[in-house]
């Protein structure tokens, strides 16, 4: 157990975008290099966990032949924090990303916690519907977060409190949205901040924790699941204590957005302040 004086630098899993040829060759050689690591390999479309396979060494190869366009590997995440039931888990959090030009982005600050069912067990083999989900099923049950912070703050874990991991969380997602969108798409800057018309985004980030309570980011989601009624009763609650007043606030702050023609920065910025109610600025 690692117990650090101070919050470790939040981190993004190594990932390469198989339909680029100098990702793939360079994801190759690591391979190779590393026959032991296990990569977790997925369509970029397929969505609620659907074609992924965890793979090593040659049969990582093997398997990566077989994918089609718009696939990705993901490095798999081999020591999980398991103070939490002794089950592999990651969080679901919702990111509003209010506008691009200049960029605004909000946390919701509650949110869910995929856990599955069945007690991790790292030296037995890896199983896709096990140890790498991305939705309720059979094998995966949702909680709320809250759950989580419970237990991080009863455990005694020194600096590892809630409130400490949550800001490490929210410094992993706001490094994302700056220098990495800048780094995949370029800045922002040419496009006029007063026209009439805006963009928005709603994305479910996935992220994950190490066994020192470090956050990787696995995914954004630009279509996370709204539906609180798809997965049984057993679900239907907590899922609505969660998504029913981010999905208010949202249309609130949308609506309100949508009345004022021409805002400026300080215009947009009171109206994100007096809807986002129970939303983090992170940008």
């Amino acid at each position: 157990w690692e117990n650090p004086t101070k919050p470790p630098a939040p981190a993004t899993l190594p990932s390469f975008e198989l339909d680029d040829q100098k990702q793939l060759e360079q994801w190759q050689r690591v391979v190779l290099e590393k026959p032991d690591q296990h990569w977790v390999l997925k369509p970029c479309l397929g969505g609620a966990s659907k074609g992924i396979q965890i793979r090593k060494g040659q049969e990582a190869l093997d398997a990566q032949a077989s994918f089609g366009r718009h696939s990705v590997a993901q490095q798999y995440l081999e020591k999980p924090y398991l103070g939490f039931g002794g089950r592999k888990f990651h969080l679901r959090l919702y990111l509003l990303v209010t506008r691009w030009a200049p960029l605004g982005a909000y946390l919701y600050d509650d949110g869910l916690v995929f856990r599955s069912a069945h007690e991790h067990r790292p030296h037995e083999q890896r199983r896709e519907a096990r140890d790498a989900f991305s939705s309720i099923s059979q094998e995966v049950e949702a909680l709320p977060l809250a759950d989580l912070w419970n237990v991080l703050d009863s455990a005694g874990h020194g600096t590892n409190t809630s409130l400490e991991v949550w800001g490490r969380i929210k410094e992993a997602l706001r490094n994302l949205l700056t220098a990495g969108t800048q780094e995949m798409f370029g800045t922002f800057d040419n496009v006029k901040v007063g026209r009439s018309f805006s963009c928005f985004d709603l994305l479910g980030a996935d992220v994950l924790l190490d066994e020192g309570l470090r956050p990787s980011v696995m995914e954004f989601n630009i279509g996370p699941n709204m539906w609180v009624d798809d997965h049984g009763a057993k679900h239907k609650e907590t899922l609505f204590k969660v998504k029913n007043p981010m999905v208010q606030q949202v249309v609130e702050w949308a609506a309100l957005s949508t009345r004022t023609r021409e805002p400026s920065l300080k215009d947009m910025e009171h109206i994100e302040g007096s809807t986002l109610l129970h939303f983090s600025r992170l940008i």
